[in-house]
């Protein structure tokens, strides 16, 4: 583990800055954000890798309040449980005490060995940060690590979120500074990275590597994955355990027309009662589906509004809600989907 002076190695003309409600972290700048959740098990997870793909990561939780202190929630924790050679070790960096420990956690059938450390501290708000790799890699990237680790600073308290309902217009949104920003001068951030929402006058601004578009400031940004069946899902809720959410799939490369993708879809071919229409926003035409879902023994019954688009890229947006709920919801999704931009 560095200690606080190693802070100053820190070469911020190749790091960004994540900045959220709960902690502010520099990040590599070829770097990505992989996985971005709100709520659950923890108030915020937010992970970060080179690529989608790559067996090096970063993993930030913030976790629900604990009477545990941080040595006992190192202890606690199920991979230095499950790993050999704990070392520990204590480091305070901007006036925060951390404990930290380093375990190797053996090969199973479907992952290589790897090494992590893991480092709590539980001071007003408890954090958990996981730098992990394959045993190999992990000395090369430590020094890395470490400065992830000390730039790391928790904000004092959550954020308002603002309450105001988003205006019903289809005019574009206007112009946004991401917070999610390259510290070199005169040097944009990599297209690869999400950065975090911008309040404007009672709507938010998502913009990410593949679109932008705007939501209710009072909806939160629930889940955004990056990889696997698409190239990248967001998706927008007004509260993390609402039922109604909205879903921004950014498709795989695809020559089927926007009919023929809707048509395709497999909700609206579960669906009973289906109405279609096509709408334009920003020059691109859309082509939307709306079904009802019959209840099952998992999902309750529900209301889907599906658009499908395929102009530079096929992109689908899925609004879903309870059918007491789903007019309700219907102006917000309206004004999403009347704000969405493909990115370039």
């Amino acid at each position: 583990m560095v200690t606080p002076q190693s802070q100053s190695t820190v070469d911020v003309a190749n790091m960004k800055v994540y900045s959220s409600q709960y902690f502010t972290i520099q990040y590599p700048a070829n770097w990505i954000i992989t996985r971005l959740t709100t709520g659950g098990s923890s108030q915020q997870r937010v992970q970060f890798r080179p690529s989608a793909t790559s067996t090096i990561f970063a993993d930030i939780t913030v976790l629900h309040n604990s009477g545990s202190t941080a040595t006992q929630l190192l202890h606690m924790d199920p991979d230095v449980k499950l790993g050999s050679g704990l070392s520990t070790s204590s480091v305070v960096y901007h006036g925060v005490p951390w404990m930290t420990g380093i375990v190797n956690l053996p090969a199973s059938d479907h992952t290589p060995g790897s090494k992590r450390e893991v480092a709590y501290t539980n001071q007003k708000t408890p954090y958990r940060l996981e730098f992990g790799t394959t045993t190999d890699k992990f000395d090369a990237y430590r020094p890395v690590f470490n400065n992830m680790f000390a730039s790391f600073q928790a904000q004092d308290m959550p954020l308002a979120t603002a309450t105001a309902t988003a205006p019903a217009t289809n005019k574009p949104g206007p112009q946004v500074t991401p917070t999610a920003t390259s510290l070199a001068q005169g040097t944009p951030p990599s297209a690869a990275t999400p950065t975090p929402p911008t309040t404007l006058a009672g709507i938010k601004v998502y913009s990410g590597q593949y679109f932008t578009i705007q939501y209710p400031a009072s909806w939160l940004i629930t889940n955004i994955t990056t990889g696997g069946t698409y190239q990248q899902t967001v998706q927008f809720r007004p509260s993390v355990t609402s039922a109604a959410f909205v879903n921004i799939n950014v498709l795989n490369t695809s020559g089927l027309s926007a009919d023929q993708l809707l048509n395709m879809d497999p909700d609206l071919k579960l669906g009973s009662g289906l109405s279609t229409s096509s709408a334009t926003y920003n020059g691109m035409l859309w082509k939307i589906g709306t079904v009802n879902q019959l209840a099952t023994l998992l999902n309750p019954a529900s209301k889907t509004e599906i658009a499908y688009t395929n102009q530079k890229n096929p992109y689908k947006i899925e609004f879903s809600a309870p059918p007491d709920t789903f007019d309700a919801n219907t102006q917000a999704f309206n004004t999403m989907l009347a704000s969405f931009k493909p990115a370039g």
